[in-house]
């Protein structure tokens, strides 16, 4: 069953606010085995709800749409809804009678729809059959809108697709590949499993976390599809080896995290250009008291001096952005922290502050373990933003990997 969803309000396109509802309805469609071919993000302008729906019911079997259906002037769903399907609207007497003043107008429903009951608010959505298409209309507000879909509709929908193979994506996460690294995998992939897993490979994205690759993966009982995704997850695995961090679409504080607890140690991090992130994003992980001890925030030079006992000549020598200067920030956390492991790092995330030797986007951090201590060095590209995010996952990256041959 080819699917679409449609949502609708100009405040998603003023980029201000996160348009949610459709990931939900992909994720939960996907689940009963609905393959959503197009998502559509219109403003409330009549003309381009009308043409969206249009185009939407000409090429699905089902449509669901979200946003639109209260009682404001900007509303105009329902009523976009019966002039396109050429229904007239209905006021509904059962509906009629439990809205408060001021909100009649969501008791109207186009002729032979089915109502879809709000229980956590005032508005209803509703169901029909336009030709060969099921149309469901649905609130924009979030919880409101899932709570109808869990509530009446997946019931529904259930029915119409009983026997589709239910599916879910799969996702690889890899780092410290590039985008034509992870690229050249998948094509190699493909060439070895030719004609069976071009319909599991979606794509890859990349991002200042690394590159995910996106698998189609099934539900249910073993079958051939399962098997062919399985042969080619130990294809890309054999050619990107620990690159792959996660083969569920796990964050990478959440792999750290799991791979600490797992061997029975302890993390402290000193953080300058990161300015906390490392901390901020281990202590999201629930549980993560058990292997995080503390994080320091050292972003000045005097700080990195006075909390982690930084030598302030090698800070002249070297410069704050340094190997030298990571390795202390790590043998030195660990050190006030009592911890088993120290990671260190220092960068310089822009937009100033770069020289031609020391450019915007390099990052030096430092692990220290036992008696040795780990450098590495890196040279990202982005703004401030996506700098902090690519040095912090670079950190938690050298975490892990030395974790894994402890």
């Amino acid at each position: 069953m080819k699917a679409e969803v449609i949502t609708i309000g100009s405040e998603l396109l003023l980029g201000t606010r996160p348009e949610t509802n459709s990931l939900f309805l992909v994720d939960e469609l996907g689940r009963l085995g609905i393959q959503v071919r197009w998502k559509t993000v219109v403003g409330d302008e009549e003309e381009d709800i009308a043409e969206a729906l249009k185009c939407a019911l000409q090429r699905n079997e089902l449509v669901i749409t979200t946003g639109g259906l209260g009682s404001t002037l900007d509303d105009l769903t329902r009523r976009i809804v019966a002039k396109v399907t050429h229904r007239r609207l209905v006021l509904k007497e059962d509906l009629l009678a439990k809205m408060p003043k001021g909100y009649e107008k969501q008791a109207l429903l186009p002729a032979r729809a089915q109502v879809l009951k709000n229980p956590v608010g005032t508005v209803p959505g509703f169901m029909m059959e336009v030709g060969e298409c099921h149309l469901v209309v649905l609130p924009g507000i979030p919880y409101e809108m899932k709570r109808i879909f869990t509530d009446s509709v997946k019931g529904l929908l259930q029915k119409l697709v009983r026997g589709a193979r239910p599916f879910h994506i799969q996702v690889i996460r890899t780092f410290g590949l590039t985008e034509a690294q992870a690229n050249e995998a998948l094509i190699e992939t493909l060439k070895d499993l030719t004609g069976e897993s071009s319909e599991q490979c979606l794509g890859l994205v990349a991002g200042p976390t690394g590159v995910d690759i996106y698998l189609r993966g099934c539900f249910g009982p073993l079958t051939r599809e399962i098997s062919i995704l399985e042969r080619f997850k130990a294809s890309l695995r054999k050619r990107l080896g620990e690159a792959i961090y996660s083969e569920e679409g796990r964050d990478m504080e959440e792999v750290v995290g799991f791979l600490l607890k797992k061997r029975g140690l302890k993390l402290a991090v000193a953080e300058s250009c990161t300015g906390g992130l490392i901390g901020h994003r281990l202590t999201n992980i629930p549980g993560s008291s058990a292997y995080f001890e503390r994080g320091v925030v050292c972003y000045s030079d005097q700080s990195k001096v006075e909390l982690l006992g930084v030598l302030r000549e090698m800070i002249a020598r070297f410069g704050a952005v340094s190997a030298q200067v990571a390795s202390a920030l790590a043998k030195g956390v660990r050190g006030l922290a009592k911890t088993d492991l120290g990671l260190g790092v220092t960068g310089i995330a822009g937009p100033g502050g770069g020289t031609p030797s020391k450019p915007v986007g390099l990052v030096h951090m430092a692990l220290a373990y036992g008696a040795e201590t780990w450098c590495e060095s890196f040279q990202f590209r982005g703004d401030r933003g996506g700098l902090k995010l690519s040095f912090s996952q670079a950190g938690l990256d050298l975490v892990r990997r030395h974790l894994l041959h402890l």
